[in-house]
């Protein structure tokens, strides 16, 4: 394969990875800011579900 074809497909994957490693973090994070709303609703509601 040429030079470029190689180059292209690094750079692909070094960008996919990035991106699946950020949406693991933000999935993560989205799952705490989850829990923490989820103790606040249960110190309004008293320990019930809404």
């Amino acid at each position: 394969m040429s030079e470029i074809v190689w180059a292209t497909i690094g750079t692909s994957l070094t960008v996919i990875g990035m991106l699946g490693g950020a949406l693991y973090w933000l999935g993560g994070k989205f799952k705490e800011v989850e829990e923490r709303f989820k103790q606040i609703d249960e110190r309004f509601t008293g320990g019930g579900e809404v």
